[in-house]
């Protein structure tokens, strides 16, 4: 499924408004899906990063208002012309943290487009190390796949890589709530 299509598509790909049962939690509901998408090629991951990205220091309903926008932006304008300088956007005030240096490159994003051109190599180092051997934790194919990310994705820290791995491979809760 290419960009136009995922964005495009009614929310039964991923309704984020389903009922559920109360003791179900929407991380159960959704992340399946989540991850499954982010497996399929490292475009999707790629957005799955973005999305991670996007959702450092602000709230769920701006994310899921504005992210979408965001997006559309990245693959319709800063793909195409190479510039990632979003002062202009809609979103810009909600993009914080996106560039590697606010005083050096404001407005820039930065870290997305660093993310963009590497995309193919993180993908496909990170579907080498999923493994599923029943492995402690800190022998598990997450956990080395959740040290890649923080070692190799810029701009993650430990909390949102966790967040990543958690959205790519599709075990564990979501620790941001945890830690909130």
């Amino acid at each position: 499924m290419n960009f136009k299509e995922w964005l495009s598509v009614d929310e039964s790909l991923i309704n984020l408004g389903q009922k559920r049962e109360p003791k179900v939690s929407g991380f159960c509901l959704h992340n399946p899906q989540i991850n499954q998408f982010a497996k399929e090629n490292s475009t999707n991951m790629f957005i799955v990063f973005a999305f991670v990205f996007y959702t450092i220091q602000k709230e769920w309903q701006i994310v899921r208002q504005t992210f979408p926008n965001f997006l559309k932006w990245i693959f319709e304008d800063a793909i195409p012309t190479g510039d990632w300088n979003y002062k202009q956007q809609d979103f810009h005030q909600f993009a914080n943290m996106l560039g590697a240096n606010k005083n050096v490159r404001p407005n820039e994003a930065a870290y997305i487009a660093e993310l963009w051109q590497n995309k193919n190599a993180i993908y496909s180092n990170i579907m080498r190390l999923m493994r599923d051997d029943g492995s402690p934790l800190s022998n598990s194919s997450e956990f080395d796949i959740w040290k890649y990310i923080f070692q190799n994705v810029k701009g993650l820290g430990i909390t949102k890589s966790a967040f990543a791995t958690q959205l790519i491979v599709g075990k564990f809760g979501c620790i941001d709530s945890v830690n909130t």
